[in-house]
């Protein structure tokens, strides 16, 4: 089953287009700190079970003047490689990061997000995990007001 996932806030903006779209928050800022633990700790059940059960998931992010936000560039790419590492103990490429990052990540996650992430093992129906990303440009980043115009909109169509 195809999964579309908006990443809060500027996926918002593709809401129309995906109106039974599913939520999800990848923080850059996670990334550009290197937070990876906290935003693995964050990922959503119902995100992780699909995954899971192999249901077709793309994610959806637009950066203030650039095609691929952190979120999609850094934030994917990570979650893809620690749930390899977790479910099927693969360790995979994800160029641009480098293979030494990626381990340094995966050491670094405490207990509880590594108790988390193994627990939807046991549901696994697929032997690769597929995540696809799909960036935009937008110049509406921080517009909270926009964005929340856009969802009242929406609701009342």
């Amino acid at each position: 089953m195809k999964k579309v996932y908006l990443n809060l806030t500027n996926g918002l903006e593709f809401i129309k287009n995906y109106p039974d779209a599913h939520f999800i928050r990848i923080q850059s800022s996670h990334c550009e700190s290197q937070a990876y633990n906290t935003m693995l700790m964050q990922l959503d059940s119902d995100f992780l079970m699909r995954l899971a059960i192999g249901d077709e998931i793309t994610i959806i992010d637009a950066g203030e003047n650039r095609k691929w936000p952190k979120a999609l560039r850094t934030g994917v790419l990570v979650i893809t490689y620690i749930l390899e590492r977790i479910w099927f103990d693969r360790r995979i490429e994800c160029y641009p990061i480098s293979k030494e990052t990626l381990n340094r990540i995966f050491e670094s996650l405490d207990d509880n997000t590594r108790i988390k992430l193994k627990y939807f093992k046991k549901f696994l129906l697929i032997d690769k995990v597929n995540i696809c990303i799909e960036g935009h440009n937008t110049k509406n980043d921080g517009k909270y007001e926009y964005y929340k115009e856009m969802l009242i909109n929406f609701k009342n169509e």
